[in-house]
């Protein structure tokens, strides 16, 4: 048990910061962002093909987050501009369009051959009952819990995210109440196109990097935002690294070890079902 928590913590940080996306767009802007991932793989492979170049990595990684910044602003824009007074159904509708151009742009532009992602420190950190953890692997973990202490302080204690929340729940009343509403929502959606690359950036050196599974990363992203609500990031944190864990413990066991993938579907619905059986309790009582 403790080599798998020790494998599973590269991937499941990544899995973590993908969730606290999810979150933040969520709560902040009143969107279910599909698209997440698509964006952090651009910005991932992004990085991959400029290293192929010669590009210093950490030169690479820094145009990476950027080039996440970029499209997630970009979408900020989109949603500020045209879709602003949308329901929430329709808007999140529109970031699945986004995910399949994204997806279909990154199969035209990078293809889905597997790459290897060079690790950014050599050497290993620790090694756990036999597991070696790299540097690359425990600065993720710190970057996953550094990213959720940071959002979870900017909603909840900061006069900035008090106005991002009462944007998501009205926007038009908040605009007349002089919040900023299209500046804000430009910026929480590059944060977190910023934020999803580092993500993507973070999972390459612990498997092989191919497109689209990267951009399938989805499913377990949204599992950890759906155990948390949509709007607890320390939940959201805490369960992107047990689906990661419970990935890498299944397969140690060669019956099962083939449908491991098939986890985060089993995790969201077993959600969904516990969620509903919740409430049919509150009714009957």
């Amino acid at each position: 048990m403790i080599r798998s928590l020790a494998a599973s913590l590269g991937s499941g940080a990544a899995y973590a910061l993908f969730g606290v996306c999810i979150v933040l767009v969520y709560r902040l802007t009143g969107t279910l962002n599909f698209a997440i991932t698509a964006v952090g793989a651009v910005g991932a492979f992004t990085m991959l093909v400029l290293v192929e170049t010669g590009t210093a990595i950490v030169a690479a990684a820094a145009v990476a987050v950027a080039m996440g910044a970029a499209i997630g602003a970009l979408m900020g824009t989109l949603f500020a501009t045209w879709f602003r007074d949308s329901e929430r159904l329709t808007r999140s509708t529109v970031t699945i369009a986004v995910l399949l151009g994204l997806l279909a742009a990154g199969f035209r532009v990078f293809g889905d051959n597997p790459r290897v992602a060079r690790p950014f420190f050599g050497g290993r950190f620790e090694e756990i009952a036999g597991v070696r953890v790299t540097y690359d692997t425990a600065m993720a973990v710190l970057v996953a819990l550094a990213v959720g202490t940071a959002a979870s302080l900017v909603m909840h204690r900061t006069r900035v995210g008090i106005r991002l929340r009462a944007m998501a729940e009205d926007p038009v009343t908040a605009e007349v109440d002089g919040v900023p509403v299209g500046g804000l929502t430009v910026a929480v959606w590059g944060v977190s196109g910023a934020i999803a690359a580092l993500g993507a950036i973070l999972v390459g050196p612990s498997r092989p990097a191919a497109f689209a599974p990267l951009v399938f990363l989805l499913l377990p992203g949204l599992a950890a935002a759906l155990a948390g609500r949509f709007s607890r990031v320390w939940t959201t944190l805490g369960t992107g690294f047990v689906i990661a864990f419970l990935e890498a413990h299944s397969g140690r066991f060669s019956d099962i070890s083939r449908y491991r993938g098939t986890i985060p579907f089993l995790f969201i619905l077993g959600l969904l079902l516990w969620q509903r059986r919740a409430e049919s309790w509150d009714d009957a009582r």
